[in-house]
């Protein structure tokens, strides 16, 4: 083999595995660009994550005060329309019992009257 066969035979091994070398770190670089990247989306993420979880908290805790205070205040407004409707049903039962006394009244005079006319009757007629 002659020195023109030696140098190409070389490079053409040469080449190709420079080549190869080359790419490769190429790839390495771009695999490693790619992570950096990843992991700074990821960071972010996480970020706003936290974030809009505090934010949601925060909310559905400020929803929970305003409805415990609207439910606290519906019950009390709730208390206060049984008690009014206990009272008049108290004063609707005392107006019934009084008219029904009244009734009573009527008729036990009504009845004494009926005797002493009777009885007024009896003794005219004999």
């Amino acid at each position: 083999m002659n020195d023109t066969q030696i140098l190409t035979l070389a490079l053409s091994f040469v080449v190709p595995v420079s080549f190869l070398l080359f790419s490769n770190s190429r790839i390495t670089d771009a695999k490693d660009s790619l992570r950096s990247e990843i992991f700074g989306v990821r960071d972010s993420l996480k970020a706003e994550l936290v974030g809009t979880s505090d934010s949601l908290k925060a909310e559905l805790v400020g929803t929970r005060d305003s409805l415990r205070a609207e439910l606290s205040g519906t019950r009390e407004s709730l208390k206060a329309e049984m008690q009014n409707i206990r009272t008049e049903a108290q004063a609707a039962k005392t107006e019934i019992f009084n008219r029904l006394d009244r009734m009573e009244d009527n008729i036990t005079r009504l009845l004494a009257d009926h005797e002493h006319r009777i009885a007024k009757l009896e003794t005219g007629q004999r």
